[in-house]
């Protein structure tokens, strides 16, 4: 083992989906290990109140410490990085957004500590610091599953993104992951494979999916991934029935005045539409996330966010329903249309996430959909 010795933090971060987190500090670590070197990983998600004691148990047993600076967690992350620094430590900052946030994050930590990275995630610190390249098939330690990456980038341009569709070129060769998926069953016994792509269901799905199903290996391995409503029908919806264990959707606002902001491409009328042709395969279990804090939110669409939920729950065999703020790129339409002039999200009052009107409206729906959610399905 190498001398040097990382440990990779996840800042306390309420309103951010929770699966998230273990690809990115998996890749860390992974690389890390990889790599020679020992590492290890501390999430502070829910450590408000307690993420000093947690730290401090671990504060001597590292030499350099990667804060992941992931959505609405910026305020925790520049508590943890001065903390740190002041017990004279190594720190390092890097995560999903630091290319596109560049700027703004110089105004919170020294610039030379940033990885910056080529904006494609956390990957920015495995291409930039660690002297080995970034993997993109994990074998995680703490779970049952290995996770690949089939395709990198977004063909979408959603207005809280700034991507623009830049990396819609980057897919995979499908016969090498699926070859890949093989070595890793036949080594491993996993029963279920991550894809953790923007959107799986994009850039040729189906085919790969019937691929999928043609060997022998893994047609009884099941897939969990993410999916978006205008990309699947009776066609795609059979072949994911056969092969996922669990799929997640966006249900990403519940107006049409929301959905045109977020810039989607959807209505309504599609999404309940496409809740709808779920209902017919019902071997699956399903997760939808939905977006909290868009700007001036109305008592109606926390109404008509209820709606919908009542109606996924009465709808949908196995449902999971999971809240994620509102926190859009600093070059997108809605940052620059939305964001006040003197914000400051090294603030307590801005760590949540920019548009907040109503926060105890949003803790209910967060509650509610918490409550009637099978959280005892394997979702993520």
């Amino acid at each position: 083992m190498k001398k040097e010795k990382f440990l990779w933090i996840s800042p306390p971060n309420k309103y951010q989906m929770g699966f998230m987190f273990p690809y990115g500090l998996g890749v860390l670590d992974v690389s890390a290990r990889k790599g020679g070197y020992e590492s290890g990983i501390l999430y502070l998600d829910e450590s408000e109140e307690t993420w000093k004691e947690e730290l401090d148990k671990e504060i001597d047993n590292y030499t350099t410490f990667g804060i992941t600076i992931f959505d609405n967690s910026l305020y925790y992350a520049k508590l943890i990085y001065d903390y740190l620094k002041s017990k004279g430590k190594h720190v390092i900052i890097g995560g999903n957004r630091v290319a596109e946030e560049y700027e703004m994050l110089k105004k919170g930590f020294e610039e030379k500590d940033i990885i910056k990275g080529d904006g494609r995630g956390y990957f920015n610190f495995t291409r930039e610091y660690l002297p080995m390249n970034g993997v993109n098939i994990l074998n995680l330690k703490d779970y049952k599953r290995n996770y690949v990456m089939r395709i990198w980038g977004c063909p979408f341009k959603c207005a809280f993104c700034s991507n623009d569709g830049k990396y819609t070129s980057l897919r995979k060769d499908d016969d090498k992951i699926i070859k890949y998926a093989e070595e890793l069953i036949l080594e491993h016994n996993y029963d279920s494979i991550m894809f953790f792509d923007g959107t799986f269901t994009t850039f040729g799905y189906k085919d790969f999916l019937r691929k999928w199903l043609k060997s022998k290996v893994l047609k009884d391995i099941k897939i969990i991934s993410t999916a978006r409503f205008d990309t699947i029908d009776k066609e795609g919806m059979e072949l994911i029935e056969k092969t996922f264990k669990s799929v997640l959707f966006g249900l990403d606002g519940f107006s049409e005045r929301q959905l045109k902001i977020v810039g989607k491409g959807f209505t309504l009328k599609d999404i309940y539409k496409g809740i709808d042709l779920l209902t017919k395969y019902d071997k699956i279990a399903y997760t939808f996330t939905f977006i909290l804090g868009y700007p001036d939110e109305t008592k109606k669409e926390y109404k008509e966010a209820k709606k919908m939920f009542d109606y996924i729950f009465s709808s949908i065999k196995y449902p999971k329903i999971e809240g994620n703020g509102l926190k859009p790129y600093t070059n997108s339409k809605i940052y620059k249309i939305y964001t006040p002039e003197n914000y400051n999200p090294f603030t307590k009052e801005t760590k949540q996430f920019y548009y907040m009107v109503n926060e105890k409206a949003c803790n209910e729906l967060i509650d509610y959909a918490n409550d009637n959610s099978l959280l005892g399905i394997e979702v993520y």
